[in-house]
């Protein structure tokens, strides 16, 4: 399967790089990222999302909107994050996550 990235998650990164000015990264990345899928936003996605929201706001366990709307991404279209901080996603219920950098 070939990678995919939410389209927030592109945002997130993108508006990093741009921050610090590397052009050489930005090239890299957006080669990377034409090479990917981009999930949009759709309705299902923002359903789930404020399912999210709901059951960890309950919880007292809120997160950042945008990890919301990624994780619930994730959870729609049956993918697994991979992400390196993935410590306050573990608060979301049958997210499946996996750290490439933990060795």
């Amino acid at each position: 399967m070939r990678s995919a990235f939410s389209i927030l998650t592109y945002y997130e990164i993108l508006q990093g790089l741009k921050y610090i000015g590397n052009e050489e990264k930005i090239r890299d990345f957006k080669g990377l990222v034409d090479k990917s899928k981009i999930i949009m936003l759709d309705k299902d996605i923002i359903e789930r999302a404020s399912e999210i929201y709901a059951e960890l706001m309950k919880r007292g366990e809120l997160i950042e909107d945008v990890d919301i709307l990624i994780a619930a991404s994730c959870l729609v279209k049956g993918m697994v994050l991979a992400i390196d901080n993935e410590k306050h996603f573990r608060r979301i219920k049958g997210l499946e996550i996996e750290n490439w950098l933990m060795g």
